[in-house]
């Protein structure tokens, strides 16, 4: 949830008016990708079964390393939009 209200923070920053209108349907995507990923990494926790290859959990370093590129590519794609209405 975090790094979702980061992103809709950016994009409200960046542009207001598309943020506002297309906001809710990009955190609710968010939020529900967050939740099947959560009921299956427990499932599979509670079951003491190994996750699939797509859902191999790594070390803290790794995760920040990844999130750091999602959000520099995010932030490019946001700013391109930007760039592109002017």
């Amino acid at each position: 949830m975090c790094v979702d209200s980061l992103i809709m923070f950016i994009w409200w920053k960046i542009d207001n008016v598309i943020a506002v209108a297309f906001g809710s349907i990009v955190a609710c995507a968010l939020i529900c990708g967050e939740v099947l990923w959560t009921i299956s990494s427990s499932l599979l926790t509670f079951w003491r079964l190994k996750g699939y290859v797509c859902m191999k959990f790594l070390p803290l370093t790794c995760v920040l390393m990844i999130l750091l590129c999602l959000f520099c590519v995010i932030l490019s794609m946001f700013t391109q939009m930007h760039l592109n209405q002017l």
